[in-house]
């Protein structure tokens, strides 16, 4: 009889099973985590390293088309569209561009490409053709001893400007110390009547010899960043910084000034002796449409270490004498001189802050359908201990009525302090929230969530020191290419208008 052949049991089989059930999971992790870096990979075209759209600007930084490295495309929106509060610019199929190092460059490049940039702002200039969308770009980091000097040359449209903008590594504007000029339009130099369809993009203009810390200080030194005197059907300035200068539009040759637009710019700094002449951060006379979107005006008409430079009534951040058309909205304007904001012929004044302002809004209700709403005004002060100040919205009467609804006026500093003031006759007031800013108008008697909020409680919510100054600073250091989502106005109003939302 034969013996039976009885087999052992196989004692590792179990221990296999789960080490094969621990690679089958571990490699389904793995095919999860290869296939979510490739769709990231995919939708981020615009910090891939390839030229998606065929433009010969690659990424985020070189390509206008996009508006953050995790942007998901380089192309797809036309010129003039906005995507995350940044416009798209896309060069044409005959667009040329021109390179402009003043540390790379040599001026007898062709400066068709980065490595091989000109050198100077005269002869990048010299290089573009009137009626085409070229572009000049600047590199980044650079300094140049002077402005772009005057305009001459127009771009196709206002869907094919001629563009002057930004390239390379870095978040540091282009720097034009613009010891002689900025940018400026007038009628010598085989001028045209009408300088059309131009685009300025990530630089940083500074009339550096007005700065009262510089080594070769002039105070009567050229003043004007800007300095436009011919007409125009056309102008787009985006995140740029006008420092220690005055903007003026003034149609002194009598051709039309119309369509102009800044978005996310800066207007810093602008100051002139007292006892010679007047100084704003901008000034408007005879322009036709004009907008300020996401605009940042701060220090504005006064240098407190300047020898002459102390506050007047004459200076402010924004005087607009006589505009046709002028909106004001999702803006910032603090510490001017005088007024926040000086509108002689109406217009729209939406969504805007101002703070630590003399006279916040002065408003004359020429246009149709003018309206002041929705604006947060905060901590009024003097203009100098002689001249007692602390208005928050002032209204002349120009004819029309005036929309005034669902403005915050709180906490006035001055010594003469008018929460609104001049002619209501011709007024729509509803909604105003008035909180300890004494004036004709009754203080609301909610209780509120949080009244006491203010710019210092939101720069330490956003981990910044408790002060203005430190506000300030985090402002100023916005740019395309480091931006804060925090710092946006219509994301500030919105903190500050909760904490008056009703208990």
């Amino acid at each position: 009889m034969t013996n039976p052949v009885i087999k052992s049991p196989n004692l590792s089989s179990k221990p296999v099973v789960e080490k094969d059930r621990f690679l089958a999971q571990l490699m389904l992790v793995l095919l999860f985590i290869l296939v979510g870096m490739s769709t990231s990979f995919a939708q981020s075209e615009c910090a891939d390293g390839i030229d998606n759209d065929g433009d010969k600007l690659i990424d985020f930084g070189s390509d206008l088309g996009c508006t953050s490295k995790g942007d998901g495309s380089e192309g797809g929106l036309p010129t003039g569209e906005v995507e995350n509060g940044w416009t798209i610019f896309e060069p044409s199929e005959d667009t040329r561009i021109i390179y402009v190092s003043s540390s790379k460059g040599k001026d007898r490049n062709r400066g068709q490409s980065p490595l091989f940039a000109v050198k100077s702002v005269e002869r990048g200039m010299q290089l573009l053709r009137d009626g085409y969308p070229d572009w000049l770009l600047f590199k980044r980091g650079d300094e140049w001893d002077s402005g772009l000097g005057q305009m001459v040359k127009s771009g196709r449209s206002s869907q094919e400007p001629m563009l002057f903008g930004a390239y390379g590594e870095g978040s540091k504007r282009p720097k034009f110390h613009a010891y002689d000029s900025g940018i400026l339009t007038f009628g010598g130099g085989d001028s045209p009547e009408s300088i059309d369809y131009l685009a300025f993009v990530e630089l940083h203009i500074s009339l550096s010899r007005r700065n009262p810390e510089h080594p070769e200080f002039n105070p009567l030194s050229q003043r004007y960043s800007v300095n436009w005197l011919r007409g125009t059907k056309g102008l787009h300035f985006e995140d740029m910084v006008f420092q220690w200068s005055e903007l003026n539009f003034s149609p002194f040759d009598g051709f039309p000034i119309s369509n102009i637009l800044f978005r996310r710019s800066q207007f810093l700094d602008s100051w002139a002796p007292s006892q010679s002449s007047h100084a704003q951060g901008v000034y408007l006379d005879i322009v036709n449409n004009i907008t300020f979107d996401e605009t940042f005006f701060d220090h504005n008409g006064w240098h407190e270490s300047a020898a002459d430079g102390q506050k007047t009534i004459f200076n402010h951040n924004l005087y607009a004498g006589n505009p046709n058309g002028l909106v004001l909205k999702n803006s910032a304007l603090l510490r001017g001189a005088s007024h926040g904001t000086q509108m002689r012929s109406g217009g729209i004044i939406e969504n805007n802050l101002f703070a630590e302002n003399s006279i916040s809004i002065l408003f004359v209700s020429r246009n149709e359908n003018p309206r002041v709403v929705g604006n947060v005004i905060l901590n009024g002060t003097n203009i100098s201990e002689k001249e007692g100040r602390g208005w928050g919205i002032e209204i002349q009467n120009g004819g029309n009525n005036v929309d005034v609804s669902g403005n915050i006026l709180s906490s006035c500093n001055g010594s003469f302090c008018q929460n609104f003031t001049g002619d209501l006759s011709n007024t729509t007031m509803k909604d105003n929230v008035i909180y300890k800013w004494p004036g004709p108008q009754p203080q609301s008697n909610n209780t509120f969530v949080d009244p006491e909020r203010d710019l210092r409680s939101y720069q330490v919510l956003n981990g910044g020191e408790d002060s203005v100054t430190s506000f300030v600073e985090s402002m100023r250091g916005q740019s395309r290419m480091k931006w804060d989502d925090n710092y946006t106005i219509p994301v500030i109003l919105q903190y500050l208008k909760e904490g008056f939302a009703s208990k």
